[in-house]
């Protein structure tokens, strides 16, 4: 019977990012996520969360590996986005509103792929 308790606590639980960076172990719900940002520069991440924002000593693309859930678009460079926080996207500015009323600008080219993923989404 606890056996059986314990299996479906694991298959229920969400998906988490967890994450160390010196002496912080950061555990986030995927679904709390809202987009991580490249901090230029540096070998630091920016993760902003419906909540808070947390920098942590990593690289986004190690951090990009650890989002595999289909809500992520890992094709920017320097950005992962939680695609379930997405409000609005302008494709001619290149601005994507997120909806925590942040809003993040990309180059036209840059902009260009996320307009093609939406593309074979449809």
């Amino acid at each position: 019977m606890v056996k059986k308790r314990l299996v479906t606590l694991e298959r229920s639980a969400e998906p988490t990012l967890t994450l160390r960076s010196g002496a912080l172990l950061l555990t986030l719900k995927l679904k709390d996520i809202v987009y991580c940002e490249k901090v230029h520069g540096l070998r630091t991440t920016r993760i902003v969360t419906t909540s808070q924002s947390y920098v942590v000593h990593k690289n986004l693309n190690t951090i990009k590996q650890q989002l595999t859930a289909m809500r992520f678009f890992n094709e920017f460079q320097s950005y992962a986005l939680n695609l379930e926080h997405v409000i609005t996207v302008d494709f001619n500015k290149g601005v994507i509103s997120m909806d925590n009323r942040d809003h993040l600008t990309f180059s036209r080219g840059t902009i260009k792929k996320l307009k093609a993923y939406y593309q074979t989404q449809e």
